[in-house]
């Protein structure tokens, strides 16, 4: 409803209903009393203020043209691709392929000396085939690198970079893009668009980050864009700062290749880059230690999360719940959880169970919500969080399962954008606790908030002894066998219909 006139001021609300009863969800009132010019929400019959809520609408940009510019790839050195991307009008729809036309510097693999043929062509992108790994639907092109000193993205210098350029045939309004980012595999997902720099027409607009692709299809990674929301310079920063840190692909070939030159190693070292981390001292003076020293408010899409072994459980893993906070410690809610072996739900026999990966999602766990797996070394389990836009974080809390908990996750390693930010050992869980905090920040009001929830293994957590037939349980005196061994036993938690 649109607001009272200012003829139309008075001291009391005036009831407004419509045909059917109910009273409208919007109005506005200016009281006698009130400061002027202040106005106050109408109240409905109940007494209860009107509100109102209407849907955002992107801002578009009108233009003949549009340029990326690619600053950075998610790793690799030699080469940047994409597998598919749409332009958006002013309504979120796709721009039809047949009114727009494509180029790029270089503009594929084809521009190599002795390449010919090369199936990962400029058009790709546009081809309609948009959540694959089949990389002949996909676009490659030679990386050209920044030279040191000039990798500012916002550098009104001229450096030549890769470009991909987007004409029309008639001005139109572009609100933004779907981006699918190079998704051959979980190798080659370095060659994806890390950040880069839109252009409509001449006129520069801003510096975005793209999400890096997950290596697999199951489940739909497209990114959206929008013009009018570009990340801030803090969240880049913090971007390119975790950038900085051991890799999980890195640690894997440590051994077999030698790092390029100017590249620190990592692997063996599996802390982060001292210029980043967290020395955490609390208000009263006492230094905060954690297991691992983590990078402070790191940013990213994708929270990975490892889990290498489980209390003394062979069969299944599980949590009561994961939450992630902002750097003002709020919890966040990603848009979508993934696990490399899906749920108890996935097997036989087990569809009505409850504890799926989509439980994480939700924060603090609740009644039966909680999410159990089945346990397996190689490859080891995880869950992937992920986030549509870049997100800074300053906490992360896990609770761990508590119906058995001896199928509750142990060791864990916490990656975001496949760069490790932490690894450490989960308590067990033993009755009703708050969690576990992992911190990323020096806020003051946090660390105190959240110290009593921070975790230090005793030594004899951090230690495992094994025979020729299986792990021994230090606490109870148990032996663990070997997990190929036995089948599999039956689990069950469903929801009620009484």
């Amino acid at each position: 409803l649109p607001a009272d006139s200012e003829d139309e001021e008075s001291a009391e609300a005036v009831e407004i209903q419509v045909e059917d009863g109910r009273p409208p969800t919007a109005g506005l009132q200016v009281c006698a009393d009130s400061p002027r010019g202040q106005k106050t929400p109408r109240a409905g019959l109940d007494g209860r203020p009107m509100t109102r809520a209407t849907e955002r609408q992107p801002r578009g940009k009108v233009c003949s043209s549009l340029t990326f510019t690619v600053h950075s790839t998610w790793g690799d050195q030699f080469y940047v691709g994409l597998t598919a991307l749409e332009v958006l009008d002013s309504s979120l729809s796709p721009i039809p392929r047949d009114e727009v036309k494509l180029d790029a510097v270089p503009r594929d693999l084809n521009d190599l000396e002795g390449v010919d043929e090369d199936t990962r062509i400029l058009e790709n992108i546009f081809d309609g085939v948009c959540c694959t790994t089949e990389d002949s639907h996909m676009w490659l092109a030679p990386f050209i690198k920044a030279p040191a000193g000039n990798s500012s993205c916002d550098s009104a210098e001229e450096i030549q970079r890769n470009t991909i350029h987007i004409g029309f045939a008639k001005p139109c309004e572009v609100a933004g893009f779907n981006i699918w980012n190079y998704n051959k595999n979980e190798e080659d997902t370095s060659r994806g668009i890390r950040e880069f720099s839109v252009h409509c027409d001449d006129r520069y607009i801003s510096t975005f980050l793209c999400r890096k692709a997950p290596g697999h299809t199951h489940f739909d990674f497209k990114q959206l864009v929008l013009l009018d929301q570009p990340p801030s310079e803090s969240v880049r920063r913090s971007a390119r700062a975790v950038a900085r840190l051991p890799s999980r692909s890195a640690s894997k070939t440590a051994g077999a290749q030698k790092p390029p030159l100017g590249r620190p190693p990592s692997g063996s070292d599996r802390r982060a880059n001292a210029d980043n981390l967290i020395h955490s001292p609390s208000p009263n003076g006492h230094e905060l230690r954690q297991q691992y020293e983590t990078p402070l408010h790191p940013c990213g899409f994708v929270f990975k999360f490892m889990f290498l072994s489980t209390w003394s459980d062979v069969h299944y893993i599980g949590l009561d719940g994961i939450e992630i906070y902002d750097t003002s410690g709020r919890g966040l809610r990603p848009k979508r959880a993934y696990s490399n072996y899906g749920s108890v739900r996935d097997l036989p026999g087990m569809e009505a169970d409850v504890r799926s990966e989509d439980s994480l999602l939700k924060g603090t766990p609740q009644n039966a919500r909680m999410w159990l797996a089945p346990y397996y070394r190689q490859p080891a389990n995880f869950v992937e969080l992920v986030f549509d836009q870049p997100t800074q974080i300053s906490v992360i809390k896990f609770w761990n399962y508590s119906r058995t908990p001896a199928r509750g996750v142990r060791d864990v390693e916490i990656y975001v954008d496949d760069l490790i930010i932490y690894q450490g050992i989960l308590r067990q869980a033993s009755g009703q606790d708050g969690g576990e905090a992992v911190l990323f920040t020096d806020q003051p009001s946090i660390l105190e908030r959240e110290r009593s929830l921070v975790y230090q293994p005793s030594p004899e957590d951090l230690i495992a002894f094994f025979d020729e037939s299986g792990q021994w349980d230090q606490r109870t005196g148990n032996h663990i066998p070997d997990s190929s061994q036995p089948e599999r036993p039956m689990t069950a938690l469903t929801v009620s219909t009484r």
